[in-house]
């Protein structure tokens, strides 16, 4: 079989697809001595894919036995076929072998011509080979599915095959017209992931859940960060944290909580583990997401809550250079904060101050002020007097200039705090350069970040460089190297939190800003003479005229993030360097180090003349990780077995230096940012952290005929964090998986069935320097040095923690692969955790470091693929996926039932802590005291008054303080994702939800504490503002009972009930649910198909597409926070903003 034409047509549509099979590395294939023909069937067998070629002429070559492991199919064929002087190509997924003297002239032309189309049941088939048999005459259908073919002989028989296809051969009786129907073959199809150590491993031999995504899924909308590009898509994983209008990134939790602390999974770029935030994801081939502890196991403690490896894109050999432009812009705005009330200005009373005139503190020509009304610019609160257009002298009237003196009417600003953010502009640019030789790859890229946030003068410029790049030496000897180089410059990162943070702009609009105030008056944020301008001014009454411009507890929100900043800067290098060597056809050798270094620069201050007292600190870190690992690789064919074989060992050193500083006392010259600007001693101090871990591994894995794979592996780490007599831990794993369709008959609906199974052990180490003592330097004693005496006492007998894991699956692939299901159920227990216990200090220590407590958690996942439309010209693809886990305290210590793992040290007291025979994660805080009437014997009765909470004679709530409110963890978590593609156009969305979970609201406890919140205007049962006084019909009836169960039927003054009976006093008006819903990312692209004229100026492809982000928050319990972005696990202080960004993005290929 000799294909000997492909039609310019269609080989110009199917630019992008050329060389996709021949590139993919297969894991192992053992040629016998022989023919080149047999060669090449034995290939067929081992990777399923469809070849054409001249049977008689290769079966007279000779071929060597030889032994392939993880080389690409080019390279094998080049191997195979280096005495042919054959020509490989690839034509829509058909390996086509052409003999460099067939293109010749053969004898004899076709004189006979036949013609038709080729189609499934969902339409016309493009790239269908179509071969006369016996002969070297065949053709390719175009992208119609339309051939035709000039015959040698009549009658005759043509054979049409393709990829995932059964081959038809079909007799020819005459020239004319010959329709044909493909059908499917899909169990050919085999799906290739990345497993623990870079392996690639057929998905169908894995005793484990990995979920793979491409690349081309989490880019669709140029999100940066990593973790949010996953939402929705990986089932089981729970986003925590990080609000998108910041430069942190999000946090990650597989499976629920597996420890006291929780846990998070470690990243893999390219077998090194590095930090998520530094990862250009245009430069991302796929993503694996390892879940179970059978699947990290190889990794050992590092990888116990689960693995994310990510897989760069590299160049390919014999490949021309290619070249990828991408380039994005987008737009972010503010999208998501809370409602505020615009009903009642600033003020503790709803009357307004007076201007005062004092000839001792006043100049004279202010006399003429007297009486005037004023805002009560110095409250925190928002009970005053109702912006009803009343004549009053607002803050900027008493800055001199043109507004000083002047009275403005009393109106409220409903969109003040929206017009204090700009439009940010996010700027993505990359350009790589890829190709290779027959001995060598390269992969060069380089990609620009810019980032204004929507704050004023908070930006981040990024910049990597990544290359990747294979030379083989000898056909025994290759080496490689990755490499990638990042640096970051950032200013103004945004503050969240409470209260206690000044620099948190949005606990200052959420606690105290005032809706009377213009945010376009705060502009210029300083006076001609230096000095800020605020709208919290302490007021003229009792103040001369400098003494009144003073701002009270809050700054000037624009001064905030131009004087009074953090910036930070780093400079990383990453990757890996090594060789391979094949020592033997069925042994290979590798050796490489890895490295990770970092340089930290950061420095923060508070600008002088602000509320705060002036401040600087400035600081750098040297993190710095080397790994040094060699492996032994055998596999091994034996008839119906298969072998493959792993040893390993690795040397991790790990070394952080860290320097830091900070003033005390102010600054001796205002504004001057040094550290030697300090008045007093500054506070200065270093640290140097070291660890050293150890380890050996192994892995043994066998599969016989396709059907039944056995994987186990074992790792032992020596660290040097642990007591020397304890200072190892072995951790094994045994997983399987039996393919049972091998022993069904063909089906039409079911494709594929696997089952599964693993169970695996792993163990994780202290906290470098935690089992010795440290004393710490302090600021001398006059000339005498001091020293910080250590309160912690450390277990002598301390030990690694142990957890085992069981999980058994089941994956499935139905109706001619349409629709694929997974399903995990799996089971983790966690003990002997390394923690500190809190302890009486009358022994001289505060805590003790010792092994303690059991964590078990249990939950299902279900990931759901299908494509309901594959046609010619529309496809419709979706994904769905769900997850339940129930993380549970099962025992802590002797004698001890409640771990505190967080609590708030002021306010309100609630901490959240893990109970023993609790769920994990829950939390603890004051609730209101319910009645139940009892009957003389102390028996529960039933009463209309049951239920209600109790209050005291003022109607003040009773309390009962430390009762439970609720888990963290959320119920379910999953997402949804769809794309569609309609000839060049395609449209796709991702969603992800959760369902459950408990968090408290901080935010939403200051809006109705300081009467900002919509909910603290309203009228009372008589129909009267209940911001009147009560003496005046108004006030609030509180709904509870007295002690006695008789109804409360008083009314207390609107203030008293939210800042003295709810702020502060009690937690469930404040805990929420976290459920939320949230359209993710939606994308709208072209891709212009490539023509011969294109060609000719070097354009391959170009997509251009049209993108968003976080585009609508469906649904959310607590309106106006994003609940799928706390800035906690659980709780959130003055939450920063949620935004959407809108973006335009082209992609081009040379």
């Amino acid at each position: 079989m000799f294909l000997w034409l492909l039609p310019l047509a269609w080989s110009t549509t199917m630019v992008g697809q050329t060389g996709a099979q021949l590139d993919k590395k297969i894991p192992h294939v053992t040629i016998a001595a022989g023919n080149a023909l047999d060669a090449l069937k034995e290939i067929e067998k081992v990777t399923g894919l469809n070849f054409a070629y001249n049977a008689n002429q290769l079966k007279n070559f000779p071929v060597n036995r030889q032994v392939y492991d993880n080389k690409t199919l080019r390279e094998i064929l080049a191997s195979i076929l280096k005495n042919t002087k054959s020509v490989v190509n690839e034509q829509s997924g058909i390996i086509v072998i052409l003999p460099g003297a067939a293109q010749d002239a053969a004898p004899g032309r076709p004189t006979k011509k036949t013609s038709g189309i080729v189609t499934d049941k969902n339409g016309p088939l493009p790239g269908v080979t179509v071969i006369e048999q016996g002969t070297n005459n065949g053709t390719v259908t175009d992208e119609n599915g339309h051939y035709t073919i000039k015959l040698k002989s009549v009658p005759s028989t043509l054979v049409f095959s393709l990829t995932g296809s059964k081959k038809q051969e079909v007799p020819v009786a005459e020239e004319g017209t010959l329709n044909v129907n493909m059908e499917g073959d899909l169990q050919k199809l085999g799906e290739v992931v990345v497993t623990a150590l870079g392996i690639k491993r057929e998905e169908r031999s894995l005793g484990y859940a990995v979920q793979k995504i491409g690349g081309e899924q989490v880019g669709t909308s140029k999100i940066t960060d990593l973790k949010t590009a996953l939402a929705g898509k990986i089932a089981g994983a729970q986003l925590v944290g990080a609000p998108s209008s910041t430069f942190r990134d999000a946090g990650i939790r597989i499976r629920g909580a597996n420890s006291l602390g929780g846990g998070s999974p470690i990243y893999v770029l390219d077998g090194t583990i590095i930090s998520h935030t530094d990862i250009n994801l245009d430069n991302i081939e796929s993503i694996s997401v390892l879940k179970g502890a059978a699947a990290t196991a190889l990794y050992g403690i590092r990888a116990a809550a689960g693995a994310v490896l990510l897989t760069s894109k590299t160049g390919k050999k014999n490949q021309r250079m290619r070249v990828e432009v991408n380039s994005g812009t987008a737009f972010e705005k503010l999208s998501v904060i809370p409602q505020y009330q615009n009903i009642y200005g600033a003020g503790d009373n709803t009357n307004f101050d007076v201007f005062h005139f004092d000839p001792s503190k006043h100049p004279a020509d202010w006399q003429r002020f007297d009486g005037q009304k004023m805002v009560q610019y110095y409250m925190d609160q928002s009970w005053g007097p109702k912006m009803d257009g009343t004549m009053v002298r607002e803050w900027f009237s008493w800055y001199p200039g043109e507004d000083f003196g002047k009275e403005t009417p009393f109106v409220s600003h409903p969109n003040n705090i929206r017009d204090f953010f700009r439009t940010g502009i996010n700027l993505n640019n990359s350009v790589a350069f890829s190709g290779g030789s027959e001995r060598a790859s390269y992969r060069l890229s380089y990609a620009n970040q810019y980032r204004d946030l929507i704050y004023p003068n908070a930006n981040r410029k990024r910049n990597f460089i990544d290359f990747a790049g294979t030379f083989d030496v000898t056909d025994k000897f290759s080496v490689f190297a990755d490499i990638n180089v990042v640096t970051t410059k950032q200013i103004a990162e945004p503050y969240d939190g409470g209260n206690s943070n000044q620099r948190s702009i949005m606990a200052q609009f959420n606690q105290e800003f005032q809706r009377s105030v213009d945010m376009k008056r705060l502009w210029p944020y300083k006076t001609p003479d230096g000095t800020y301008r605020t709208w919290n001014i302490l007021g003229p009454n009792g103040n001369d005229s400098a003494t009144a411009l003073r701002p009270r507890k809050r700054d000037n929100p624009y001064s905030v993030y131009y004087e009074s900043y953090r910036r930070y800067s780093n400079f990383r290098v990453f990757g890996n360097a090594g060789f391979n060597y094949r020592i033997l056809p069925n042994l290979k050798l590798t050796s490489l180090v890895r490295a990770d270094i970092m340089v930290d620069d950061y420095d923060d201050r508070i600008a002088s003349g602000t509320v705060k007292q002036d401040w600087y600190k400035s600081g750098s870190s040297l993190p710095r990780e080397f790994n040094y690992e060699m492996t032994l690789n055998y596999n091994k064919q034996l008839r119906d077995w298969s072998v493959d074989a792993l040893l390993g060992g690795n040397i991790r050193h790990y070394k952080m230096i860290r320097n830091e500083a900070n003033t005390i006392g102010g600054l001796s010259v205002p504004n001057l940012y040094a550290i030697t600007a300090s008045n007093q001693r500054p506070n200065a101090f270093n640290d140097y952290f070291e660890q050293e871990v150890r380890s050996v591994y192994g892995k043994v894995s066998l599969g016989y005929k396709h059907l039944l794979y056995i994987d186990v592996t074992g790792r032992n780490d020596w660290s040097s964090t642990l007591p020397v007599a304890k200072n190892y831990y072995f951790y094994p794993s045994v997983s399987g998986s039996f393919i049972f369709t091998e022993l069904l008959p063909k089906s039409n609906w079911l494709n594929f069935g696997k089952v599964r199974l693993g169970v695996a052990q792993a163990g994780s180490d202290a906290g470098i320097y935690a089992i010795n003592t440290g004393y710490n330097l302090q600021n001398p004693y006059g000339s005498s040095p001091t020293l910080n005496t250590p309160d912690q006492l450390i277990d002598p007998h301390l030990s690694p923690s142990l957890s085992t894991s069981i999980e058994a699956g089941l994956a499935l692939k139905l109706f001619d692969n349409r629709v694929g299901v997974d399903v995990s159920v799996y089971k983790n227990k966690n003990t002997k955790q390394v923690a500190s216990l809190q302890i009486s200090e009358t022994n001289g220590y505060s805590s003790y470091l010792t092994n303690l407590g059991e964590i078990q958690s249990k939950g299902v996942d279900l990931a759901i693929t299908a494509t309901p439309i594959r046609h010619r010209d529309f496809n419709w693809d979706l994904y769905a996926n769900i997850a339940t886990n129930k993380s549970k305290v099962i025992d802590l210590a002797a004698n001890m039932d409640n771990y505190l793992a967080a609590s708030r040290e002021n306010g309100l007291r609630l901490e959240l802590d893990h109970r023993k025979g609790a769920e994990w994660g829950l939390l603890v805080g004051p609730t209101f005291q319910y009645y139940q009437a009892k009957d003389a014997n102390g028996k529960p009765i039933e009463s209309a008054s049951n239920g209600k909470p109790i209050l005291n004679a003022n109607g003040a709530y009773l309390t009962n303080e430390n009762q439970p409110l609720g888990s963290i963890l959320p119920k379910f978590t999953g997402g949804l994702g769809s794309t569609f593609v309609y000839k060049n156009f395609d449209f796709s969305f991702s969603i992800d939800y959760q369902v459950g979970g408990k968090f408290l609201s901080l935010t939403k406890m200051f809006l109705l504490g300081t009467g900002l919140d919509p909910s603290t205007v309203g009228t009372n049962d008589k129909g009267i503002d209940w911001r009147l006084p009560v003496a005046q019909g108004g006030g609030i009836k509180p709904d509870g009972v007295l002690a006695d169960g008789t109804p409360f039927n008083g009314y207390v003054e609107a203030r008293t009930y939210y800042w003295t009976y709810l702020f502060n006093k009690v937690a469930p008006p404040f805990i929420f649910d976290a459920s939320y819903v949230k359209l993710r990312e939606l994308r709208l692209g072209y891709t212009f198909a490539a023509k011969p004229w294109t060609r000719r100026l070097g354009v391959n492809s170009l997509n251009v597409a049209l993108y968003a982000q976080n585009p609508w928050l469906i649904y959310t319990a607590l309106k106006g926070i994003d609940t799928s972005e706390l800035e906690s696990f659980w709780e959130e202080r003055g939450q920063v903003p949620a935004t959407r960004t809108i973006g335009f993005n082209l992609k081009l290929v040379l």
